[in-house]
């Protein structure tokens, strides 16, 4: 208890003394500490904020809240820019449209006029996002290759050779992806975004693993093989992988593990634009109230979990020697045991999931009991 009242006696402490301060420079002396520090390491005093990154570290919440530590960040935020605080929300989208279309120019003069950290920030988000739909621009209204089908621009060409090649688009990205690791990396925090690059660095590597496979039976084509059409000559097997369309190719193909990253990497892309949320006077605090939801929706997923793993294992066990002799493979693998009882809970696995072809009607009415308590659990 002493220590408590010790700790909360600090934290009153600390919020009294920007209740004290009279104009800016002292407001910025108190958020960013030790001053001399930070001029020797070459940083500006607006860059490390150190002494509000220790309150929110220990969830000093009236230090961070305090209208002179938010006006403060808000002035940052809005740096250059800060009749734009006051605009609606449609000219504020009107400014990061303007400035997305013209960044490549802009991008040569902020380095020797920097503005808004804010607007410039989100210009380059929205202008990745682009380039993340522009490149599947190309696929909106379906694709004109089947799978089962190989397209090459000539008959010596290997097929995979012009299906790994990248786009410039997708070099675009590459760039923009490898900015970020230096960045984020510092932030143990920020799991989203470094989750989100490093999806994307593998996706690209496996990517680029892909393209110089196919480039070496290219190679091996041109140096060893003198015709006109390779559906003339026998290729050695693995030369003759990387002319197969895509219905052939293996499970553990690089490119089909890229694609698969690639779509996960782009989920998480869009899924950071609610990091610009929290500055918005009103989707700020929606955020706060769903990301609160969120956590009590995780500690329900513990009780959840634990009555699935029960009724999973225990249907498996119950129906593991009736591989074969059911009328659906259901329970009769712990795979099997999972997809059922996952598509349960939204209705679309069936009551004979239990039936049996044999007359056990012991086995099967213990099925029945048990996964009807199980959607009534679930239902609960």
């Amino acid at each position: 208890n002493d220590y408590r009242k010790l700790s909360m006696q600090c934290k009153d402490f600390v919020v009294g003394v920007l209740d004290l301060c009279r104009d800016t420079e002292e407001v910025e002396a108190i958020l960013n500490g030790d001053v001399t520090a930070e001029k020797e390491a070459g940083q500006g005093l607006r860059s490390l904020l150190s002494r509000v990154k220790l309150a929110i570290k220990y969830e000093v919440k009236k230090f961070v809240a305090h209208p002179n530590c938010q006006q403060q960040l808000l002035t940052i935020w809005y740096e250059n820019l800060s009749g734009l605080r006051e605009q609606t929300i449609a000219v504020k989208c009107l400014v990061v449209v303007a400035v997305a279309v013209g960044l490549p120019l802009l991008v040569v003069g902020y380095w020797f006029a920097p503005c808004s950290r804010f607007v410039a920030h989100a210009a380059s988000f929205i202008l990745f996002l682009c380039l993340l739909l522009f490149n599947a621009s190309d696929r909106f209204e379906g694709i004109t290759t089947m799978p089962n089908v190989t397209v090459t621009d000539h008959p010596m060409q290997i097929y995979r050779v012009k299906t790994t090649e990248f786009s410039w688009t997708e070099i675009l990205i590459m760039v923009w992806v490898t900015e970020g690791p230096r960045e984020y990396t510092q932030q143990l925090w920020n799991v989203l975004d470094f989750g989100m690059l490093s999806i994307f660095i593998a996706a690209f590597t496996a990517r680029f693993f892909a393209f110089v496979q196919a480039t070496r039976a290219q190679q091996y084509v041109n140096e060893k093989i003198h015709a006109t059409d390779l559906s003339l000559v026998t290729l050695p097997p693995e030369v003759k992988y990387f002319t197969y369309a895509r219905d052939k190719w293996l499970p553990s193909d690089p490119q089909l593990i890229s694609e698969g990253l690639y779509a996960i990497a782009v989920v998480l892309s869009f899924t950071r634009i609610a990091y610009i949320l929290p500055a918005n006077e009103s989707f700020g605090p929606l955020q706060i109230s769903l990301g609160r939801t969120v956590k009590d929706i995780f500690k329900f997923m513990v009780l959840f979990i634990m009555v699935f793993l029960a009724f999973m294992i225990g249907m498996f066990i119950l129906y593991s020697y009736y591989l074969g002799a059911k009328v659906n493979p259901a329970f009769t693998t712990v795979e099997e045991s999972f997809k059922t009882l996952f598509w349960s809970i939204f209705g679309l696995s069936e009551v004979s999931s239990v039936v049996l072809k044999y007359n056990h009607k012991f086995i099967e009415n213990i099925g029945y009991v048990l996964y009807g308590i199980y959607n009534v659990t679930m239902v609960v």
